[in-house]
């Protein structure tokens, strides 16, 4: 078994509200564009939700196999989404082996149905028509970290197989009217005049890792993951310390061991994203540049869900300097790596 420190970035996909390819989104967000706006559905107050959407005719119908099964709605869009992203990613590929996926999926929120059934990834290899190794691949339904936590699943499998290739990524959406009731009734979901809440968006990306252990100019690198839980979490009654993104920054830092330059962030406008982001940074500044750049670009696109933190990876891959890229979900997971 042969430990890896870091993996190589050999491609990526990514279609979200601001563009249909990870070189369009990384203009848009450093242009600072916005896709945001009113849509056709209201919330208890009779105000138009404010969403990010990927317009419909940018995503391609979905298999006429597909049609045949009684899928939810929103499992029908997560795998029109991702055929776009996956495609993308698959162009650095020069193998013919089948090559696993580890998807980054929603994370259940209490009263809602789960959306991305086990058999999600054997849906997306006939939507797609890739060549998915069934039996490796994983679904990590944790929401916007979890694509964090299957950056840790290539990692360990590529060191147990001496495999050369892995998938990682994400796929989510919140337009499901089931979870944006559930959400703004908790005042959550962005409307005019909401001061705490953010803006629900949708969108695909994936990432080619490659265990190529020589260093390329060319090439971004990630590193292995930090990893907490947060006991004080959205849906707890504990109480919220704000200590575990902490934790995390601090084992991933230490897997990269370089001062971070840029920090991408999953962070949504949520009001309780700030106390957690302060302790970590206090707690890890002699490891920060003293201007360090923070991102959180779901400004720009809005809340990806589980689509969070490929496409942050995807981002951070543009930068020339070390950055961390770092994302929260609501159940508690907490998840940090760095990029270079």
């Amino acid at each position: 078994m042969s430990k890896l420190s870091s993996l190589e970035i050999v491609s990526s996909g990514i279609i979200c509200p601001l563009g249909g390819n990870t070189r369009m989104t990384i203009a848009a967000v450093n242009a600072g564009i916005s896709a945001y706006g009113d849509v056709d559905i209201y919330g208890r107050t009779s105000t138009p939700y404010r969403m990010a959407l990927v317009p419909n005719d940018a995503i391609p119908p979905l298999h006429d196999e597909l049609l045949k099964l009684p899928l939810h709605h929103k499992q029908r869009r997560m795998l029109r989404l991702s055929e776009v992203a996956l495609a993308e990613a698959l162009a650095g590929l020069h193998a013919n082996a089948p090559i696993p996926i580890f998807l980054a999926g929603p994370e259940s929120l209490p009263n809602c149905p789960t959306t991305m059934t086990a058999k999600f990834i054997n849906y997306l290899a006939v939507q797609t028509g890739a060549n998915i190794d069934l039996t490796s691949s994983r679904i990590i339904a944790y929401g916007r970290s979890a694509g964090i936590y299957a950056v840790e699943l290539a990692f360990r499998y590529l060191e147990s197989t001496g495999a050369n290739y892995a998938i990682i990524g994400g796929v989510d959406s919140y337009l499901d009217l089931k979870v944006l009731g559930y959400l703004n009734a908790q005042d959550r979901v962005m409307v005019e005049g909401a001061n705490d809440a953010f803006i629900p968006g949708e969108g695909a990306s994936f990432l080619l890792l490659s265990a190529n252990e020589q260093n390329s100019p060319e090439k971004a690198r990630i590193y292995k993951p930090g990893f907490a839980m947060e006991p004080g979490h959205m849906y707890s009654e504990e109480p919220y310390l704000g200590e575990a993104l902490s934790a995390a920054f601090a084992v991933a830092i230490k897997n990269r061991n370089h001062n971070i330059q840029t920090i991408y962030s999953s962070h949504n406008g949520e009001s309780i994203n700030n106390k957690e982001f302060g302790v970590a940074l206090t707690r890890n500044n002699s490891h920060l540049a003293d201007n360090v750049n923070h991102q959180h670009p779901a400004e720009n696109f809005g809340d990806l869900g589980a689509a969070t933190a490929s496409t942050l990876i995807a981002l951070a891959t543009a930068s020339r300097h070390t950055s961390l890229v770092y994302c929260a979900s609501d159940n508690g997971q907490r998840a940090a790596l760095c990029v270079n």
